[in-house]
């Protein structure tokens, strides 16, 4: 029988022709030279060579990339391996370097039901980053189902979710009524799915002492069933990225924002040398459920989980179900109040959820989306990575100082910095929040400029429309000479100046 070069006869692939992809439009296609077949991941061949598999390559034109295979074949069960592709002019149908058009090594392609153009790629992959690139160069080629991101996509869907991208992430965006979903949070308790955040696993008896040298904040000390709140900065004190850390029995959890899970890991192995540290990516293996609001506490108590609560934020519990499985119940507010994270395994995903929006339609909340949760988030004043603060940030500049530093503990990447502008001076600029007046129509965008007497003293990071606030609001950077609360500026819009007010977070009217 012919055999690919994984070593599966056409006829085992040939089983899947009812699943597999269909062949992709023929425009902006970049064709391989060389194409290695796919094996399907139900096959007991392919589970010892989830290693192996980790580590395959994609290349995009003379850039050859890392890839996140293995989410992808557990997903979708294919791969590509090893690829050097080359555009063909006019977006012409598949060639196959050497062979016919619809084979390789005798297996005819369409036969096996396998799509006959196998990758294509984009005119602007160099500004894109590894994982979005391979993200997106299969769902093109319709290998990756949009439902990667996220478990519970057809629920969701079914629930009347409509969806959003989150640094490259599927996101449930709201439910058809933003402005109902956050008063939920505001006054009872909402129900979120932030399964597309990105979860590590430090395991090894040097995870706390390792850890403790990479972040700002104390690791080191925390007991099981404690947790903080750290960021991770470079030599020069500038943010690479931040994490909510749980120390567990055994283990330390790392919750962080979408699409970091590449980046952070890097920067954790790069520092691994003879330390007994092993690093696990559990995005697939437990999904993330989020309960925050004045009530969720209450919301919880009516699941019917056999759980006693955590005592206080950033303390944890664990619960063993012998149904569910194990989950890690985390108090962490994410939109100004009260809050819990639930850490749940992958297969119970849908139950928990399904129990928690029944308990929650019970003290009067509701499942809600992405957008409703920015919208508190922002009128908390809490910045995020990649939005409000970035790698051109220091630390102390971004308003986390006080949740996430720690001057105490020693040394860590980037402490020798951070501690110098604590001893000897402040930031020269940090973020505030920005009253806009009340008949704004247009929001400021990322990056649209702050003047005071026609000299630039900052910039707009992120800007809603807060119905607590009544009025438009936006988080921003101002410089610390005129960054008092109630200094007056001038923002520069597209087409017009407007005055804003500059207060300290969370906003007044959105203080719970």
């Amino acid at each position: 029988m012919t055999k690919t070069t994984l070593g599966l006869s056409a006829a085992q692939i040939g089983a899947t022709a009812k699943n597999a992809p269909q062949a992709i439009p023929k425009t902006d296609i970049f064709m391989c030279r060389r194409i290695t077949l796919f094996a399907p991941f139900c096959h007991p061949w392919c589970l010892p060579h989830r290693r192996l598999w980790r580590h395959c390559h994609l290349s995009l034109g003379e850039r050859e990339t890392r890839s996140p295979v293995l989410e992808v074949v557990k997903r979708c069960g294919f791969i590509m391996r090893r690829q050097r592709c080359f555009p063909l002019p006019g977006g012409e149908g598949p060639r196959v370097r050497g062979k016919g058009a619809n084979e390789y090594e005798g297996l005819p392609l369409s036969n096996s039901g396998l799509t006959d153009a196998p990758c294509p790629a984009f005119t602007h992959w160099k500004r894109r980053g590894t994982e979005k690139i391979w993200r997106r160069t299969l769902r093109v080629c319709g290998i990756l189902p949009s439902m990667l991101d996220l478990a519970l996509h057809e629920l969701h869907q079914s629930l009347g979710a409509k969806f959003t991208q989150v640094n490259g992430l599927t996101a449930a965006d709201h439910y058809g009524d933003p402005l109902a979903e956050h008063a939920a949070l505001k006054s009872s308790a909402g129900v979120l799915d932030l399964s597309f955040r990105g979860r590590l696993c430090l395991t090894g008896a040097d995870r706390q002492r390792f850890l403790n040298g990479q972040v700002t904040n104390n690791v080191k000390d925390l007991k099981p069933g404690q947790s903080c709140y750290a960021a991770i900065v470079n030599h020069k004190g500038k943010l690479q990225g931040d994490a909510f850390i749980h120390a567990l029995a055994g283990e330390l959890l790392l919750d962080f924002e979408p699409g970091q899970i590449e980046a952070v890991t890097q920067r954790l192995e790069k520092f691994i040398i003879a330390d007994d540290v092993q690093i696990i990516n559990v995005t697939t293996s437990y999904g993330m459920l989020s309960v925050q609001g004045p009530k969720a506490a209450d919301t919880l108590a009516l699941t019917g989980l056999p759980l006693t609560l955590p005592p206080a934020e950033l303390t944890s519990v664990t619960l063993q179900d012998p149904g569910l499985g194990e989950i890690c119940v985390v108090r962490v507010p994410r939109a100004g109040s009260d809050g819990f994270d639930l850490f749940v395994p992958t297969g119970a995903l849908s139950t928990v959820l399904t129990r928690l929006v029944a308990a929650a339609a019970k003290i009067g909340g509701r499942l809600c989306g992405w957008q409703a949760l920015e919208i508190a988030r922002i009128e908390a004043g809490l910045p995020r990575f990649g939005v409000d603060m970035d790698a051109t940030n220091l630390a102390p500049e971004a308003g986390i100082e006080n949740r996430a530093i720690s001057y105490t503990k020693g040394c860590y990447t980037g402490q020798e910095v951070i501690a110098r502008i604590r001893t000897y001076g402040q930031v020269a600029k940090s973020l505030r929040g920005l009253v806009l007046p009340a008949d704004t129509r247009q929001l400021p965008k990322k990056g649209d400029k702050l003047t005071r007497e026609g000299r630039e003293v900052g910039y707009v990071t992120s800007a809603i429309f807060s119905p607590a606030c009544q009025t438009a609001v936006a988080l921003g950077y101002v410089r610390k000479e005129c960054n008092q609360a109630g200094t007056r500026l001038v923002l520069r819009l597209e087409a017009n100046e407007i005055p804003v007010t500059v207060t300290d977070p969370p906003f007044p009217a959105a203080k719970a």
